[in-house]
């Protein structure tokens, strides 16, 4: 199965109103995604991340083209380059920074429209530094610069996890519907 029909998948998923958060208060940051008893998503906010402290890596490296790859999935988004890096960045340093927190948990990081994200879907899959700065750069590489896009590990039915950034509102992600503001639940 090809990684477009992923997206496909989710975003079918999406429409059966099943994959609609429905609590928080809007603000940019830090979420992670548990679901309810009827597989409703529920975003949990843990604040923003500080970057300051960073000196080693950036945005904008992690962006950068590294080469060509099966598993990435183009969803012909332009973002925003300011809020993409600042998505890109908060994730990484907050999962670097609170491992237990992106532990079998779907984590993501909002700033603007931009949301970057590690999607847990099953198995024994962990947040890995250096495997989201390799994911990205294939993303990068395969769909451009600030294009929205992914990297899973495997096809649909098989996949443990995913890494990527897009537009919330304009695109789903982690099983989370389009149009869906990480920051509206309540």
């Amino acid at each position: 199965m090809q990684f477009a029909t992923v997206f496909s998948l989710v975003a079918a998923l999406a429409a059966t109103g099943l994959a609609t958060p429905t609590n928080m208060p809007k603000r940019d940051g830090f979420y992670t995604m548990s679901r309810d008893a009827n597989g409703k998503p529920l975003l949990e906010y843990h604040g923003k991340a500080s970057t300051s402290h960073r000196t080693n890596s950036s945005s904008s490296s992690m962006l950068s083209s590294r080469g060509s790859y099966t598993g990435v999935g183009c969803d012909n988004t332009g973002l925003d380059p300011t809020n993409t890096d600042l998505a890109v960045q908060g994730l990484r340093d907050f999962c670097d920074d609170h491992a237990d927190l992106c532990h079998q948990k779907t984590a993501l990081f909002s700033a603007g429209n931009t949301v970057a994200f590690f999607c847990y879907w099953r198995g024994d899959a962990m947040w890995d530094g250096d495997s989201f700065t390799n994911a990205l750069g294939m993303v990068t590489d395969q769909c451009a610069q600030y294009q929205g896009g992914s990297y899973s590990d495997g096809d649909e039915p098989n996949r443990s996890y995913s890494y990527g950034y897009t537009d919330w509102n304009q695109q789903s992600y982690c099983g989370i519907a389009a149009g869906t503001d990480p920051g509206t639940q309540s």
